[in-house]
């Protein structure tokens, strides 16, 4: 799903605080704090102060989607740039160059914490402000999204003593989101539970979190060969991207830890090729690997204009009626817009899922470095949902519409 931008205001107050701020020519710090805490409350993930040949352009990202929420003259967002910097303790003189930056402020008894990243454009600089609100990324795991079966065999994995599982999906599906989830699920008290995380998104009391700063030279596979030796009971390394971390986390699994970590990879079966494709022994993999689950994210229609929507001709619910029982009444909904939802017709994201439990016999799949079709194959006879299965539950559930339910059968169909 592509970012799309929009100007509409999700509120009076979306077209007129930034200009508000201005008009009163209100201190910068002022400014900031004002501007970020009315993103955050809003559930943004991003910040943006952008030149272009007018000024800057100021917008937020939620739920995927930019909205605009004003163009200032270029002198205010030069100096909302300094002022940042300033934050950041960067040079404020170096415009020619990127910097990036970390900041936390206080909303009330919350802390917002910000990774900031300024770098040089062809009319100016562009400010991006990662938005990390440690209030929205502690969910339930039954909140995710995940269908009562998905929940209840994933419940299960979680708690073996040893093995690896992995989380994958595209850049912004939620697999941080999931492994949070799962990490409060486990965090009881009766495990030693230790993250290395890029960056450490949100704390979670009772676990031990470490930040991997490559710049000093702690990347993920120093940091994870240095946590070995600290006793944990259960690992999650933020995301295995080179060969060396894929290494050293399976070999952590295979010797009494439990190990979850991310991986960019579209579909479950696709991930452990992934892991293939990185230099790990399909031998050493198979007797690792305990699970994967891929995930994505939809759009949910608005709960204050959703409207009933009949099935469309030529969509089947035999496979909504399969998971969820004969008896299920589907309730699908369509999108139609409104002031709250910023004419949009959606607000919010919820999760799909594929839960792939590896078994014996997809294990001996995995040594012989079957082709990810082959085992995409098995896992789905053995009783494995695939996304888009998961997508046409959602959609019969009224969890999201037909058009976001279409756009990931049209991307799955491509993908073996």
């Amino acid at each position: 799903m592509n970012d799309t931008t929009t100007t509409e205001p999700t509120a009076a107050t979306d077209a007129t605080i930034l200009t508000q701020l201005v008009d009163h020519a209100s201190p910068m710090s002022v400014c900031f704090e004002t501007l970020i805490e009315y993103a955050a409350n809003r559930r943004a993930t991003d910040f943006f102060c952008a030149a272009n040949r007018d000024g800057f352009r100021v917008f937020m990202r939620c739920d995927g989607v930019l909205y605009e929420l004003g163009q200032v003259e270029r002198d205010w967002g030069v100096h909302f740039i300094n002022y940042v910097n300033i934050l950041c303790r960067n040079p404020v003189s170096d415009h020619k160059h990127p910097v990036d930056g970390r900041i936390l402020i206080h909303d009330g008894d919350s802390p917002i914490d910000m990774r900031v990243s300024i770098m040089p454009t062809f009319f100016g600089e562009e400010l991006a402000i990662r938005i990390l609100d440690g209030r929205f990324r502690l969910v339930n795991l039954e909140s995710l999204g995940m269908l009562p079966d998905q929940c209840e065999c994933v419940e299960e994995l979680i708690h073996r003593r040893s093995g690896l599982i992995l989380v994958s999906g595209r850049t912004g599906s939620g697999k941080t989101t999931t492994l949070y989830s799962i990490l409060k699920k486990l965090n009881d008290g009766t495990r030693k539970i230790n993250t290395l995380e890029d960056p450490v998104e949100c704390e979670i009391p009772g676990v031990f979190q470490s930040q991997v700063d490559s710049a000093h030279g702690q990347d993920f596979p120093d940091l994870l060969r240095a946590l070995l030796r600290h006793a944990p009971d259960v690992i999650m390394v933020g995301e295995i991207r080179d060969p060396e971390t894929a290494e050293v986390a399976v070999q952590a699994a295979t010797s009494g830890h439990l190990v979850f970590a991310t991986v960019h990879a579209p579909t479950a079966a696709q991930t452990i090729f992934s892991l293939l494709q990185l230099g790990v022994n399909p031998h050493v993999l198979a007797g690792a690997i305990n699970a994967v689950i891929a995930q994505d994210m939809l759009h949910t229609p608005c709960p204050a204009c959703a409207e009933a929507v009949d099935v469309p001709a030529g969509f089947s619910l035999e496979a909504a009626k399969a998971v969820m029982g004969e008896s299920f009444e589907p309730h699908p909904r369509q999108r139609k817009g409104c002031e709250q939802c910023n004419q949009r017709g959606y607000r919010g994201l919820t999760g799909i899922f594929e839960v792939l439990e590896v078994t014996p016999e997809l294990r001996e799949l995995i040594r012989n470095g079957e082709s990810p079709s082959a085992v995409s194959k098995l896992a789905m006879e053995n009783g494995m949902l695939s996304l888009s299965t998961s997508a046409e539950v959602a959609f019969a559930c009224g969890r999201t519409t037909v058009e976001e339910m279409y756009s990931i059968l049209t991307t799955q169909s491509g993908q073996f």
